[in-house]
């Protein structure tokens, strides 16, 4: 990178680092004005990703998947904004969309909570009761970011996929009665959700 163009990305760093500031203060206005003028000095990933992100805190949702979009064409690598894309569809209910973007933000080379994606992609899989695919999802978060809270709070999705397995692998007789399903198999996946 030349010298000026170096410049030209160091302030568009500073201006999109200011912007966030602003919004975490929740000055979405100046935030917006910010990510807009860093873009305009030099056009990041970040920039576009976090404007998304603020435009979607005003509802703004097809504007924010645009701005994800750009950011895309700026550094595919960047996987922040394919799951700001997935999130912005999941508010629209529009969970099958939702999935393939989700995916490519698991893997995505740059990418900073690389748990988020899978927990996004168990909470589509719970919605869709689809309980072992979001068992499967929640597992991959909690191996990426052990201690996060958001994992934690996924903790209680377990308990909820342990129960839902347990009442699948129950069968209710003619009396009403509940018994297990005998099958070494439903018990092997309710051990299997009870470990977690």
């Amino acid at each position: 990178m030349d010298p000026a163009a170096s410049d030209r990305f160091q302030r568009a760093t500073e201006l999109w680092r200011e912007a966030y500031r602003h919004q975490m203060q929740g000055d979405l206005e100046r935030a917006i004005a910010l990510y807009q003028e860093s873009i305009a000095v030099h056009p990041t990933a970040e920039a576009h990703t976090f404007l998304g992100w603020a435009l979607s805190f005003q509802g703004r949702l097809e504007e924010a998947t645009a701005e994800c979009k750009k950011a895309i064409e700026v550094d595919p690598a960047f996987g922040n904004p394919y799951n700001d894309i997935g999130c912005y569809l999941m508010q629209q209910d529009k969970l099958a969309e939702a999935i393939p973007w989700l995916e490519r933000a698991t893997r995505a080379p740059r990418y900073e909570p690389r748990h988020f994606p899978h927990l996004n992609l168990g909470r589509i899989a719970l919605r869709q009761g689809r309980w072992w695919d979001a068992l499967r999802a929640f597992e991959a978060a909690a191996r990426l970011a052990p201690g996060d809270e958001g994992v934690g709070k996924a903790g209680g999705n377990k308990l909820i996929l342990h129960r839902a397995t347990l009442s699948m692998a129950e069968t209710v007789s003619e009396e009403g009665q509940t018994t297990p399903v005998r099958s070494s198999r439903a018990r092997r996946k309710s051990a299997l959700v009870r470990r977690l």
